[in-house]
């Protein structure tokens, strides 16, 4: 996405490598095949078992989910 973004052929909300929490493991887009909704198992699942291991979700975004440490 990155790479595109550079080009010009991608025109969303993309950090730059080593500014993003997704490169040192603190967020996570979860996927199975395809960007997950509100209706997927994959985001039941975690809505239901992500806040025990400290991922929380963003509200704006279904598929994005961020690392806030257990019991945060």
């Amino acid at each position: 996405a990155y790479q595109k973004f550079l080009r010009g052929e991608k025109h969303a909300n993309v950090l730059p490598p080593g500014r993003s929490e997704h490169g040192v493991g603190l967020a996570v887009d979860i996927t199975n095949g395809h960007i997950i909704g509100h209706e997927d198992p994959e985001h039941a699942w975690m809505r239901a078992n992500g806040v025990a291991f400290g991922w929380y979700p963003i509200s704006n975004e279904s598929w994005h989910w961020e690392f806030r440490g257990i019991g945060a």
